[in-house]
């Protein structure tokens, strides 16, 4: 569990992900709950922003192999 706020979530997201989403569908994800929804309800990530740390994690760890084995998608 980390502890970074809601608006933390968002400029993670923010300065990660300009180039390639829309400020409307940014706009989306915040009203439909993304960066404030748990990732499970009884399981690990069960906690206020889990879905989007868990998002995030998984982001960054793409760009990384894709970096670092010089893939191109």
């Amino acid at each position: 569990m980390n502890n970074f706020t809601t608006d933390e979530r968002i400029e993670q997201f923010s300065n990660l992900m300009n180039p390639y989403v829309s400020e409307e569908f940014k706009e989306w994800l915040i009203e439909s709950g993304f960066f404030t929804a748990p990732a499970s309800i009884h399981h690990h990530g069960a906690y206020s922003g889990a879905l989007f740390d868990h998002s995030f994690a998984v982001t960054k760890a793409l760009l990384s192999f894709t970096e670092r084995l010089e893939l191109k998608w």
